[in-house]
């Protein structure tokens, strides 16, 4: 795993406790927002489903189902990165999930990303081009009694990033290309398997108002390297 990295933690933690300087599209389910977000079931049977209530977006995919929850508008573009809170005392199986069409892309021939706590103190990030699946681990705190926020961010119209913080700052996990999505924008959710669940603080946020010099803006610009130190 990637070490933590400070000015990256310090600018990520400004942005989302303020989002309104400089989120492209924020909501924190403090309101009945449910008519904004389409529910579907993306693996197994039917049923399931979504509400937002008590100040989270909650999902029933109880049954060995996956249902995901995206929102009907708000889409990620170059530029720009994705976060959600996962409150604390969460089972497993849950995801962060960009993808070209209104639901994840891990059926069909969708493209786009999924990063996932899968359990076995594994994050997983994947990558979907025309339905195919890529897979990468990566070795990681338990998360289930911790609050966490996940992050895709999407550097350039290919050039994607995965990280988390688990409140000890952000931890950088993987950078890669995504070339099939081009310059389109993609749609945003998050989706559960298995079981119930919460989300809170759903955030699309500029790159380029991140204040640090060496923040998220050098992933689009060959920095990546700065921020890749593995721990000794």
């Amino acid at each position: 795993m990637l070490s933590k990295t400070t000015p990256l933690a310090l600018g990520l933690g400004a942005l989302v406790a303020q989002p309104a300087l400089g989120a492209a599209f924020f909501d924190d389910f403090s309101s009945d927002t449910s008519l904004n977000y389409t529910g579907t079931v993306t693996y197994g049977a039917a049923g399931g489903g979504f509400d937002v209530s008590g100040g989270t977006l909650n999902i029933d995919s109880t049954g060995n189902r996956t249902f995901d929850v995206f929102h009907n508008t708000a889409n990620l573009e170059a530029g720009e990165f994705l976060s959600v809170d996962v409150p604390s005392a969460q089972p497993t199986n849950f995801y962060l999930t960009v993808s070209t069409i209104l639901r994840g892309p891990n059926t069909g021939d969708a493209d786009g990303i999924r990063l996932a706590f899968s359990g076995e103190n594994t994050l997983r990030s994947r990558k979907y081009e025309d339905g195919s699946g890529t897979d990468v681990d990566y070795a990681v705190p338990v998360f289930t009694d911790t609050a966490i926020t996940m992050y895709i961010l999407r550097n350039t119209d290919t050039s994607f990033s995965v990280g988390y913080d688990d409140g000890g700052g952000f931890t950088l996990l993987d950078t890669y290309t995504l070339a099939a999505v081009g310059s389109q924008d993609l749609f945003i959710g998050v989706e559960d398997f298995g079981s119930t669940m919460s989300f809170d603080n759903l955030t699309i946020g500029s790159i380029a108002d991140i204040p640090e010099p060496g923040s998220l803006a050098l992933l689009g610009l060959g920095g990546l390297a700065l921020l890749r130190r593995r721990r000794a």
